[in-house]
């Protein structure tokens, strides 16, 4: 047989698929709800996103009244919304300053390397500027699981009814146990609400285009807006995901139009014409939600757009290749794991040979695996519009960090190193494929299937917020004594403080164990900057590159640490007092640095060394307990601010041994 007869048949076969998975005319009006329906329904569902959302912030979120602060991951939210404040630029499309010497000082550097969440970053700190200092982090977080699950309403209903549209969103975002869970340490992989719609938004056209329906205007536009909001959401991975959906859903939609089109540039010129005329039509019956899905989308361009582009530039400066990753993997097989007590913990890594870095790391729970099998079995004459979701959730389970890397040939996956943090959008993949059930066979046999999936996911549910995602949550509270200690720093002359001992680290692993020697305690001390407004010498960053901490070591910064433990996560202490060239070094630094002083952590240090502090640098003015212990503060002698020196502050060494 020929190449062009077997291309032949293999057209003639798929397009008996298509016709085969097409909607019947029973199928495609079943479920579909009237727009005065929809709209009642809509508002009705809202109700109940409210009432959930306030029971959701009471137990899980509960701390709304001050700023999320603690160590490690839970120090970066609240600093980072403060960098963006200080450091975005608007000439005339936005713009952040990602290399200075605010971080890292004196030496300076690019700060780039961060799980930015640019909307989260916008919206908290415009609300701190104009009503102060509250949890805006955490109530982002809880605007974003009930976004997720009006948004997800909105987008199904029309097609599913509202019944079967108020149990998936209302799964697909109070139920994604992973992303929930990440709250409030690793906040970028908690709040993927555009990226979950967009995942149900691509479906929608999928399901569209398989049954020869036409697509709405409104869904094209809700499904552009979504590819461009996105880009706000966290960039390494939650926004990578939303731009993978969208990539293998138009790559599906392009070979269904060929195949239909025959290949044929005539048929599919007339396909598209047809198509274009459809959405006209479309847009004309709504022009004011067209429109205002259109300005929604040029608003989130012009925000995110520039600043995506910004942060993978300066990002690409730096060259990881044989570097370490620091990588994690979840075994696929967690995705049969049922979310019960004593079935879900991280610990069965010593059954799957896996590292999986959090809990429900690939495991959304056996209801959404049974519902998405259902759905296949009960749908199989649409299968067809399965294949981009088995798609993408084929190339999310399949990523494996070192052995089968083929997710980092997109653009968007060059720094991907956490295989668990593409769990945030399996719940939504599989609550999709299960939409593929139609209505009207949902009989005895169905109403069967669907209660004994609705009892498994709210044990499921109830396991997994007892048992895990209600926690403890008491944020610090700046007291009389902390805000006088604050203004103490902030009104003394100089631009940066030095806080003893400072913490450099990267959750790569990179200088913590060199100048970071007390993680455990200290990894996140410069979110005090969002009070005394001071630069820093130390952060904690997401990744950081060797090349970043190279001065440090030149300085012998590392030789200035001498820690009780050698292990960072243990260490409490300095073992001992400083020798004389190591004050030296030190007082120089200083001196020859535009500091207005040290901010010192007595519990750290033996006491002869805060002593020594005091006889070199001159008595505190003001201490104060912090979310890293107790501090105080030593303002910089006045007869050493004449001697300012940058240039040889940065090149100042500590004499070898």
């Amino acid at each position: 047989m020929t190449f062009g007869a077997r291309l032949a048949t293999l057209l003639k076969r798929t397009r008996e698929i298509s016709r085969l998975d097409a909607f019947s005319a029973r199928d495609a009006t079943a479920g579909r709800l009237s727009g005065q329906r929809l709209f009642v329904a809509t508002v009705a569902f809202a109700g109940v996103v409210a009432l959930v959302s306030m029971l959701f912030a009471r137990l899980v979120v509960q701390d709304l009244g001050a700023p999320i602060s603690g160590r490690g991951d839970l120090s970066l939210w609240d600093h980072q919304n403060h960098y963006v404040a200080s450091n975005l630029t608007f000439t005339p499309l936005p713009r952040l300053g990602l290399h200075n010497d605010q971080l890292f000082y004196p030496y300076g550097g690019n700060n780039v390397f961060q799980p930015w969440i640019m909307e989260m970053h916008l919206m908290a700190a415009s609300a701190r500027h104009l009503l102060g200092t509250w949890g805006w982090c955490q109530l982002y977080f809880v605007l974003s699981i009930a976004a997720t699950a009006l948004g997800a309403f909105l987008l199904l209903a029309p097609d599913h009814g509202a019944w079967r549209a108020g149990a998936v969103a209302l799964a697909v975002s109070f139920c994604n146990y992973y992303a929930i869970g990440r709250y409030a340490g690793t906040l970028a992989n908690a709040c993927a609400h555009w990226t979950v719609l967009g995942v149900l938004a691509d479906f929608a056209l999928a399901s569209r285009a398989v049954a020869r329906r036409p697509w709405s205007a409104r869904l094209l536009g809700a499904r552009a807006f979504l590819l461009v909001a996105c880009l706000g959401l966290d960039l390494g991975y939650v926004a990578g995901i939303g731009l993978t959906s969208a990539l293998v859903t138009a790559c599906f939609l392009a070979v269904l139009a060929l195949v239909r089109a025959r290949c044929r540039p005539a048929r599919l010129g007339a396909l598209l014409a047809d198509s274009v005329q459809e959405l006209v039509a479309s847009a004309r019956a709504h022009p004011v939600q067209v429109a205002l899905l259109a300005g929604m989308t040029a608003i989130a361009g012009l925000l995110y757009i520039p600043l995506a582009f910004q942060v993978a530039t300066a990002a690409g400066e730096y060259h990881f290749a044989g570097m370490p990753l620091g990588a994690w993997w979840a075994n696929p097989v967690r995705m049969l794991m049922p979310v019960l007590p004593g079935l879900n913990p991280v610990t069965h890594h010593r059954i799957l040979t896996d590292q999986p870095e959090a809990m429900f790391a690939a495991s959304p729970g056996l209801a959404f695996v049974f519902a998405a099998l259902a759905g296949l079995w009960a749908g199989r004459r649409r299968s067809l519009a399965a294949v981009p979701g088995l798609l993408l959730l084929g190339l999310l389970l399949s990523f494996h960090p070192v052995h089968f890397n083929v997710l980092r040939l997109l653009p968007w996956f060059g720094f991907v190193r956490v295989t668990a943090r593409f769990s945030v959008v399996y719940p939504a993949l599989l609550a999709s494929l299960a939409l593929l059930a139609p209505p009207f066979q949902w009989r005895w046999r169905g109403r069967l299937v669907a209660g004994m999936l609705a009892a498994l996911l709210g044990v499921e549910a109830t396991t997994a917020y007892r048992a895990y995602l209600i926690k403890d949550w008491h944020h610090f509270r700046p007291d009389a004594a902390f805000s006088r200690l604050m203004e103490a720093v902030r009104s003394a002359p100089g631009d940066a403080v030095l806080d003893w001992p400072f913490c450099v680290a990267g959750g790569n692993g990179v200088a913590t164990n060199q100048i970071c020697r007390y993680y455990g305690v200290q990894s996140g001390i410069a979110w005090l900057q969002t009070y005394h407004g001071k630069k820093v010498v130390g952060k904690y960053f997401g990744r950081l590159h060797p090349d970043q901490i190279r001065p440090y070591l030149d300085a012998g910064w590392p030789r200035m640490f001498f820690p009780d433990d050698p292990n960072a996560f243990r260490a409490r202490r300095q073992q001992r007092d400083f020798a004389p060239k190591e004050w030296d070094f030190l007082e120089r630094f200083v001196t020859l640095g535009d500091f207005c002083g040290v901010l010192l952590y007595p519990d750290l240090l033996p006491p002869e060394t805060v002593a020594g502090f005091h006889t070199r640098f001159g008595p505190s003015v003001a201490t104060a307990n912090s979310p890293f212990g107790r501090i105080e503060f030593i303002p910089k002698p006045a007869a050493w601010r004449g001697r300012v020196d940058l240039e040889a502050a940065r090149s100042l060494a500590l004499p070898p041994s």
